[in-house]
């Protein structure tokens, strides 16, 4: 068995991922652009996705389907080995669609009766003609072996539930029996989504079709992870002693602006929407394969060439990612470009280069919606501080990040919370300035409400999330700091 490092059993403390897999005879046809069967590089995607979920500590689990659907690994940190993904995937029989992600919702359920929390990832090539006991609604043609009682979303989504569902859909059904009808795939997920907002479900879904081998084995593996930040901070292991010197480290920066720009760079994230907005860009300037739920599938359907991107940058092929990106610059916004191009040339050693594309990222950021600069601003932050040098930035952003993924979708009061608070930490550069000039008044009102900040958020951290309370704390020293 492949392990993972020790953690943590709590399930909410991990990224928690099912893989729904298509098992049936037709995954024995070769795929477009490889000579290899669709079975064949699936597993091998499997192969990686389990290499990341180890490196995330997170939950995975398993389920396979053709005539029949099975649970191949219950979700656990305890990862199969790749022997045993070959020999329980052989193709055979039709396809029982719906009664499949049913049972990998099922992995999903925190507890008896609880609610469905995590990633459902299904990878298909073709439609539902088996399913025995459930139904996806009216508007779609069912199984006609035995049309189910129960409505799977229905079964899936409700008030309390937290999916990520993700329909990878090999092969184009515009030809009969030759692929996904995405037409028919994306009704289903606007039932899905409609559902969502009927039950005020914090769910959401999107459907991605490949036409060739390097597009599944990629769009499998975007599927399940985010493109991390090289040696990025892990906070939450850190001693109270060492968290603390980060925090006055941060403090100091703060109190010296002049010293640190990248401060200043942040804050100017935070302007009105009428400064630099341009709505007709949205979705086309993200700068990684995010598993950021507030990413809407006409977004992540952008980030077709990003994920070839991705995927070379994972494997050091330099020439590769640069030269996708010169390949694709249609299509890819000029700010995303120019970050890829500083973030490869930083990985390569050649600082200067990406110290040149980092001043080119700067600028065009600026053209970026207003409600989404803050988020790219700080990933632009995070790199010019690893590229600079500059330690104070880089913990503030790292530890920040670290924390609001955690939180995620699942907590969006808490959420809410923390972006507050660096939002008015990053203030405080404003007001510790104007102490001199009798502004210590409203120094000290800011610090308190993000005293009070802290408090709430204390208290809505109902999990403890180890990441989450290492943010909370080093606010805390930030801000005896900055007094």
């Amino acid at each position: 068995m492949m392990g993972s490092p020790a953690q943590p059993q709590n399930p909410l403390d991990a990224p928690r991922h099912v893989l729904v897999l298509d098992t049936s005879k037709s995954m024995l046809a070769p795929i477009s652009g490889a000579p290899r069967k669709k079975i064949e590089v699936a597993r091998e995607a499997v192969g990686k996705i389990l290499e990341e979920v180890a490196n995330q500590r997170a939950f995975f689990g398993m389920v396979v389907f053709n005539s029949t659907t099975r649970v191949l690994f219950p979700l656990s940190q305890k990862l199969p080995s790749m022997a045993e993904i070959v020999q329980n995937t052989q193709p055979t029989g039709k396809s029982a669609i719906w009664d499949a992600l049913a049972l990998g919702a099922d992995l999903l359920r925190m507890g008896p009766g609880g609610p469905i929390v995590g990633n459902l990832v299904l990878v298909t090539d073709g439609w539902d003609n088996m399913s025995r006991y459930f139904r996806v609604g009216p508007e779609l043609p069912q199984s006609p072996v035995q049309r189910g009682s129960r409505d799977l979303i229905e079964y899936m989504v409700r008030g309390d539930t937290a999916l990520r569902l993700q329909v990878i859909g090999i092969g184009s059904g515009a030809e009969k029996d030759k692929g996904v009808d995405a037409a028919m795939m994306q009704t289903l997920l606007a039932t899905f989504s409609d559902h969502a907002g009927q039950v005020s479900s914090n769910s959401k879904a999107s459907y991605r079709e490949v036409m060739t081998g390097e597009e599944l084995y990629t769009r499998m593996i975007n599927a399940f992870l985010d493109v991390p930040f090289e040696d990025s901070g892990q906070f939450s292991a850190l001693s109270s002693e060492d968290l603390a010197k980060h925090a006055a480290d941060v403090a100091q920066a703060l109190r010296n602006t002049s010293q640190y720009g990248l401060v200043e760079h942040l804050s100017t994230a935070k302007k009105s929407d009428a400064e630099g907005a341009h709505a007709d860009q949205a979705g086309d300037f993200d700068v990684a394969v995010a598993q950021d739920g507030n990413i809407s599938p006409e977004m992540r359907d952008r980030f077709g060439p990003l994920g070839e991107v991705a995927s070379a940058f994972m494997a050091k092929d330099w020439a590769r990612a640069e030269s996708t990106l010169q390949r694709n610059a249609a299509v890819i916004h000029p700010f995303t470009r120019s970050y890829w191009m500083a973030r490869i040339s930083y990985a390569k050693g050649d600082g200067a280069e990406a110290a040149r594309y980092l001043t080119e990222a700067w600028i065009e950021a600026a053209t970026l919606p207003a409600q989404e600069r803050p988020r790219m601003y700080r990933r632009l932050a995070l790199l010019h501080a690893k590229v600079g040098g500059d330690r104070q930035v880089q913990s503030l952003v790292e530890i920040f990040e670290r924390a609001h993924a955690k939180v995620g979708d699942q907590n969006p009061s808490l959420r809410d919370h923390l972006e507050t608070m660096f939002e008015k930490i990053l203030d405080l550069k404003r007001t510790y300035a104007s102490i001199r000039s009798g502004g210590a008044m409203a120094h000290e009102t800011l610090v308190e409400e993000i005293f009070g900040l802290l408090q709430d958020a204390r208290i809505e951290d109902t999990h403890r999330d180890p990441d989450v309370q290492a943010f909370l704390s080093f606010v805390e020293v930030a801000l005896s700091e900055m007094r």
